[in-house]
């Protein structure tokens, strides 16, 4: 069985999700996600629908990327 500590994968994901970098970058996601969910609008037009749901999907897969990488880690 290997250990924890001696697993390169995990000591890579686990430097990279506790480093105040990762915070702060995940929480500007979080902010900008917000924002974004806050701009959808009623009768806005197909380009703007669109250009919303291609940022609904970048925030998705960014909030898939860092749940990932904080169980490996």
């Amino acid at each position: 069985m290997i250990r924890a500590r001696e697993n390169k994968i995990y000591n890579f994901f686990y430097s990279v999700v506790s480093s105040i970098a990762f915070k702060i970058l995940s929480l500007l996601a979080i902010i900008s996600n917000v924002i974004v969910l806050g701009m959808v609008s009623d009768n806005a037009s197909p380009q703007y629908e669109d250009t919303l749901e291609k940022l609904n999907m970048f925030f998705f897969s960014f909030f898939v990327f860092e749940l990932v990488s904080k169980l490996i880690g």
